[in-house]
């Protein structure tokens, strides 16, 4: 059984991570919170507690969770991982690929693991897309389209604060950036741009065009404020590849991979349901070839998105 600490409990903890722990027998012996009062009537079989000293001075936890604003992700990825604890944060781990160099740096001194929530990869509707990609069947990729959209949130969501990092490349903007990164990975930025609507200080759409050997254009797109999208797209010469709900979904939905023809022939791959958390909790501390992957997936999807924010600095 592994001890975990969970930095932060926000709908997203309740929702996936604390039943998918459960599931898997791990031990949640904390859960660090700021407003004590909030959980004073709580039912969680965790021990409470508002100050990450507490977890640090206990000694027996094996790995760190943590689902606070990403402006405190560098925060308490490096203060844990100075201190020896293996550590999985939300996405993105940083911000900056300056800052995610020093958590890494640290992580291999201390001899520790540094993992980011990529979810969807471990889902067998993606990893059946990157099996028929890689089978070689239908030739050279022509183009190419992630997209990750949703509708307006709560005025009071985090997502619109830039204190907290907020915006639509860190939250939704990481999906098509990081999957066409994790399919494509000699795809390299030629051009991107963000745009906001009056009365919001963070970005709200986006887009990033990217190309693969010079030849493939993969389009990422994102957006807060739209109809709800979330799909992948691959076009070949004469077929086309789709998954629909490709990065966020719940373990009950039955899933599919469709390949149309440039002679109407629509074949569909069943991929059926599937727990991408709980998968991805029971892979990351045992599949080195996954983490190691996963660790270029990650210091790429941060580079490019850095250099989304330096192309709309400088047009």
């Amino acid at each position: 059984m592994k001890n975990i600490a969970i930095i932060g409990c926000g709908n997203h903890v309740n929702k996936n991570i604390i039943p998918v722990l459960n599931k898997l027998n791990w031990n949640i012996k904390y859960i660090v919170v700021r407003d004590l009062l909030k959980y004073r009537n709580h039912r969680l079989a965790a021990t409470i507690v508002d100050d990450v000293a507490m977890v640090l001075a206990d000694g027996t936890v094996d790995i760190i969770y943590i689902a606070t604003p990403i402006s405190t992700h560098y925060k308490y990825a490096k203060q844990f991982l100075s201190h020896g604890y293996n550590v999985i944060c939300e996405k993105p781990i940083t911000v900056t690929t300056a800052e995610l160099d020093d958590l890494n740096e640290i992580a291999k001194d201390m001899n520790c693991n540094l993992y980011q929530v990529e979810m969807y990869k471990y889902h067998k509707q993606f990893q059946k897309l990157k099996e028929v990609l890689t089978s070689g069947v239908y030739g050279e990729l022509k183009q190419a389209t992630f997209s990750f959209k949703i509708p307006h949130l709560s005025p009071a969501d985090i997502r619109y604060d830039p204190a907290q990092a907020g915006g639509a490349l860190y939250d939704v903007g990481f999906y098509p950036l990081s999957a066409a990164i994790a399919l494509f990975p000699n795809a390299q930025l030629e051009y991107s741009t963000l745009r906001s609507e009056p009365g919001y200080k963070v970005d709200l759409h986006g887009m990033a065009l990217l190309t693969v050997d010079d030849r493939s254009l993969i389009n990422c797109q994102w957006s807060i404020g739209s109809c709800y999208e979330n799909k992948i797209v691959l076009d070949f010469s004469t077929h086309r590849i789709l998954i629909d709900r490709a990065f966020s979904k719940p373990h009950t939905l039955n899933t599919i991979v469709q390949i149309y023809s440039s002679n109407s022939e629509h074949t569909i791959i069943e991929t059926g349901c599937d727990d991408h958390f709980f998968n991805m909790f029971s892979h990351i501390a045992s599949d080195v070839a996954l983490f190691r992957e996963s660790e270029y997936v990650t210091k790429k999807t941060i580079e490019v998105m850095e250099n989304v924010f330096k192309d709309i600095r400088s047009e």
